[in-house]
C-alpha cells in the first residue's frame, strides 16, 4: 500500500508542475527587476540544482570577481536551474560509462560586451532530428518532463534581452548559452 501512495504523490506532484507550467507559459511574464551579481546567481542556481545522493557536481567559473547585472534574480535562476537538471538528468543517462565529469558553468562577456552563461555537460547529446525542436512547447524526451521548461526559460529570456541558444552533439555532450544585457531595454522587461 506504502509503494501505491508514493506512486500517486509521484503523479500529483509531476501533474501539479505540468499545470504550473503551463500556466506560466501562457500568462504574460511580469519581471521584478533588481541590480544583481550573475555569478552569485549562478552560484545559488548550482547549489539548487544539486539534489539527491547521485547529484553530479557542478563547477561555476568566473574570470570576473562580481558580474553585476540588473535582472529578474528569480526568473533567471530558475531558468539555470532547469537548465542544470537537464544537465544533470543527460549526465545521470551516462553513468553507466563510469563517472561523470563535471557539469561546467562559465560566465564571461561576448565581443559585444553581453554577459554570457554557458552551461556545459558532457552527456549524450541531443539527437540531431530533435535538437531544432528543443524550445517548442510540449516537446519532450523525457518520460517526467512536461515540455515546457525549455520553451519557459526562451520566454523569460528573450523578455530580458538575452537569447538562449544550444549546440549540441550526439555522444560529445551539450552547451546552452545564455546571453545577457548589463540591463533589459524598457520594452524587454516589465517592472
Amino acid at each position: 500500500m506504502g509503494a501505491v501512495a508514493a506512486s500517486i504523490e509521484e503523479e500529483v506532484a509531476r501533474l501539479n508542475r505540468v499545470v504550473t507550467d503551463v500556466l506560466d507559459f501562457a500568462r504574460p511574464i511580469r519581471y521584478d527587476i533588481s541590480r544583481a551579481d550573475l555569478v552569485e546567481i549562478c552560484r545559488d542556481a548550482a547549489q539548487a540544482a544539486r539534489t539527491g545522493q547521485d547529484a553530479v557536481a557542478i563547477h561555476v567559473r568566473s574570470h570576473e570577481h562580481e558580474a553585476p547585472i540588473d535582472t529578474d534574480v528569480e526568473r533567471l535562476r530558475a531558468v539555470l536551474v532547469n537548465v542544470l537538471t537537464n544537465a544533470e538528468d543527460a549526465m545521470r543517462s551516462r553513468a553507466e560509462a563510469g563517472p561523470a565529469s563535471p557539469i561546467l558553468v562559465r560566465i564571461g562577456r561576448n565581443e559585444s560586451s553581453r554577459w554570457t552563461v554557458d552551461v556545459q555537460d558532457h552527456g549524450p547529446g541531443i539527437a540531431p532530428e530533435h535538437l531544432g525542436r528543443v524550445f517548442e512547447p510540449f516537446f519532450t524526451t523525457r518520460k517526467s518532463g512536461s515540455g515546457l521548461g525549455l520553451a519557459l526559460a526562451r520566454n523569460v529570456i528573450e523578455g530580458l534581452g538575452g537569447s538562449i541558444t544550444i549546440d549540441s552533439r550526439a555522444g560529445a555532450g551539450t552547451t546552452v548559452r545564455l546571453t545577457l544585457p548589463d540591463r533589459p531595454a524598457a520594452s524587454g522587461a516589465r517592472a
